[in-house]
């Protein structure tokens, strides 16, 4: 099946946030985001996480690590439930919450 942003990556590469300061990431989003009086977001394509877990102790410690910040995040910004994912779908995800 064609997936468009697999392609991308396959052609252009994609670079990770060091998990260590993934909540700056999301800090610096989404207060953007709710400056602008945006009050939910939607969390798409974590799927990625699978393909760059190598250096980063494994896929369901990185998972961890950006499941923290994003929720985190959003408790600050988005009282803590104005967000739309699909991520739980994924693989990462499924171990995450199977193992931990």
């Amino acid at each position: 099946m064609e997936d468009l942003a697999v392609d991308k990556i396959v052609n252009n590469g994609v670079g990770l946030v060091s998990p260590e300061v993934a909540h700056n990431l999301y800090e610096w989003l989404h207060s953007h985001l709710q400056s602008l009086g945006i009050d939910d977001v939607k969390v798409d394509v974590i799927h990625l996480l699978e393909m760059l877990f190598e250096e980063f102790g494994g896929r369901v410690e990185l998972a961890k690590a950006y499941y923290k910040a994003l929720t985190d995040s959003m408790k600050k910004h988005f009282n803590g439930n104005g967000v739309i994912a699909s991520m739980q779908h994924c693989n990462v995800c499924i171990n995450f919450f199977t193992f931990t």
